[in-house]
């Protein structure tokens, strides 16, 4: 039996292998690291564009319209659908030795900030990369008892500033029964636009 999640990328149902349910806010705040570089050193972030024959990333900056397409979801490897949903993010990047992008969620106004949904990306070998990161949610069959999760984003930049790639919520096979994880994965293509100045629209 494949993961389920009833409603993506808002509050999600989880089934997870027939074993544990985990019902929960799927968040994540990815933690990169940044590389200090001494002098006479080349910048990581040059020195990847360089070897991937990639040019320097553009910074990620504004508010992007992030279209999650459930429709399209897979739990390891084979289709399960949830419906499809919209996000927006508020992005600053900086850049040191390598260039890491923080995102924030917003309101669909583009301003209210919404507690607890925020995540960074590294641009690594011409992507923008988050290392999967720690996130829990309570389990159905003992909701005094969490799930162990992580998540994931990986986006590939395109000329017109817009961003495609995926989100994946992996469940640790760490837990005792009926919490145990699988260690499988939902996946799911996303797509993010840059938003004008102004409101987003839906």
């Amino acid at each position: 039996m494949v993961s389920t999640v009833a409603r993506y990328p808002a509050v999600t149902t989880v089934t997870w292998s027939g074993r544990a349910r985990v019902l929960g806010t799927a968040a994540a705040l990815v933690v990169a690291g940044c590389v200090v570089s001494s002098d006479g050193d080349v910048p990581l972030a040059a020195a990847e564009s360089a070897a991937s024959g990639q040019p320097p990333p553009a910074r990620l900056s504004g508010v992007y319209r992030a279209a999650v397409f459930g429709s399209r979801g897979t739990f390891d490897g084979e289709p399960y659908t949830s419906q499809d949903a919209v996000r927006w993010y508020s992005f600053g990047t900086s850049c040191s030795a390598t260039c890491t992008a923080h995102a924030i969620e917003v309101d669909e106004d583009g301003r209210a900030l919404v507690p607890g949904r925020a995540f960074d990306v590294a641009f690594q070998r011409g992507r923008w990369i988050g290392a999967p990161a720690a996130d829990a949610a309570p389990c159905l069959a003992d909701p005094t008892r969490d799930v162990a999760l992580s998540v994931e984003w990986r986006l590939d930049p395109h000329p017109d500033g817009s961003l495609t790639g995926t989100r994946t919520v992996t469940e640790s096979t760490s837990g005792t029964p009926p919490c145990v994880g699988s260690g499988g994965g939902y996946e799911v293509p996303v797509t993010l636009t840059p938003v004008p100045a102004g409101p987003p629209q839906s």
